[in-house]
């Protein structure tokens, strides 16, 4: 993995996902991702409110582990951390879980190679029947907007000032300062 974060290696695609085994859809993920020398994670998209919080979230990710400032042993847990606003692993991965049966997902990879990206989406769509859906993001963050803003402790008040987007931005972004 390249220590300097740079977007154009970045790709979010969301969409359905039919999950028969959680616990194993990851781990054959992750260990495809390895094999490819790319990150690949597959969440749940009710707690996202953008494509920024998860780039955002990557990128603070990547750039801890550079800096030696990371309080996890793996990107891919760091990167959850970071993208729940919070320190407290159990509970990002709670967060983020799949279920057994179907789900709204965001796959997020990033790798230097091209190819390897698209690899691993083939290998998604075939291991877990996943199917991209376009603006399923923006979708997700009107319909789940009540929900983020819950789980990111973002009042009324708060919302009248900010976009929900940017203050789950503000979330993460304090993950690294506390």
């Amino acid at each position: 993995m390249p220590e300097k974060f740079d977007t154009k290696n970045l790709r979010i695609v969301a969409g359905s996902a039919d999950i028969k085994d959680s616990d194993s859809a990851i781990k054959k993920l992750l260990a495809e991702s390895k094999k490819l020398n790319s990150f690949a994670q597959l969440i749940s998209l009710k707690p996202i409110a953008s494509e920024e919080q998860i780039t955002f979230a990557l990128e603070q990710s990547m750039d801890s582990f550079a800096k030696k400032t990371n309080f996890s042993k793996s990107l891919e847990l760091e990167f959850l951390t970071r993208l729940s606003g919070q320190r407290q692993i159990n509970k990002a991965m709670d967060l983020f879980a799949l279920e057994k049966g179907k789900n709204e997902v965001a796959l997020i990879l990033y790798s230097e190679n091209k190819k390897n990206i698209q690899e691993l989406i083939k290998f998604v769509e075939k291991e877990i029947d996943f199917k991209v859906k376009k603006d399923f993001i923006k979708q997700n963050a009107k319909k789940n907007g009540k929900f983020i803003a819950e789980i990111y402790g973002i009042g009324e008040e708060e919302l009248k000032i900010l976009p929900l987007e940017e203050s789950v931005l503000e979330r993460i972004a304090m993950v690294a300062l506390s």
